[in-house]
């Protein structure tokens, strides 16, 4: 079954010091459960496994100005494994 993936993108991992942006609980309160609890991935604290993303899981990345080529990479990343990509927020492309 797809599952659904929400990612905030970061080169740098700053540990449990940060606040995890808001909007990835917001998406994930309002996505359904139908594909089951969405898979939320904060990149300041741990990196991306790709290894539990397949084929056509949904992946949701937020882009700013700060983090847009890492999270246009790992865009680029989930698409060769069959994923659709979703980006959103101020800094989108593509």
């Amino acid at each position: 079954m797809p599952r659904v993936h929400l990612v905030n993108p970061s080169t740098r991992s700053f540990g449990v010091a940060v606040i995890t942006p808001r909007w990835l609980y917001v998406l994930a309160a309002a996505t359904g459960t139908e594909w089951g609890d969405p898979n939320i991935i904060d990149e300041t604290l741990d990196p991306v496994d790709f290894d539990v993303i397949a084929a056509g899981d949904v992946v949701g990345i937020g882009i700013h100005t700060g983090n847009a080529l890492r999270g246009y990479e790992i865009g680029r990343q989930v698409r060769e494994r069959g994923a659709w990509v979703v980006f959103g927020g101020i800094h989108t492309a593509i």
